[in-house]
């Protein structure tokens, strides 16, 4: 599309360019990288500054940043056949896989409900999951 219309007008130019022909020109895993690292650094920075930062929130960032990251070392594997067959199994069963999670997670959180309401009278037993 990009070409086709340089070759009508018969000049490519920036500024000729549309938003998305300008966004094609782009790598969009490499913001997906810099995201994660940039979540990763901040984390870190979160951690140092633990005295003044919750540590849930530095545990967070560094959590999704080092995810992230992982998620672009598999876009790396694309070109190498035997990881390739991975990374497009991943892409393949992750709709249905989350579908099966939406579908089971309403029967969790009931049973889980249903085990407090059950059990109710004994929840001093359960505390020290909960102290801080």
């Amino acid at each position: 599309m990009l070409m086709e219309r340089a070759l009508r007008t018969g000049k490519l130019n920036w500024e000729n360019l549309g938003f998305w022909e300008r966004a094609q020109l782009y790598d969009k895993w490499a913001f997906v990288g810099l995201t994660g690292n940039l979540l990763l650094i901040f984390g870190s920075i979160f951690y140092l500054f633990s005295d003044y930062v919750d540590f849930f929130q530095s545990e967070m960032l560094i959590g999704l940043g080092t995810f992230v990251i992982w998620l672009r070392t598999l876009k790396l594997f694309e070109g190498i056949h035997p990881f390739d067959i991975f990374s497009r199994t991943l892409i393949i069963a992750a709709p249905t896989f989350g579908k099966v999670v939406v579908g089971v997670l309403p029967f969790i959180v009931g049973s889980g409900f249903l085990a407090q309401i059950l059990f109710w009278k004994s929840h001093d037993m359960f505390t020290f999951y909960f102290r801080t």
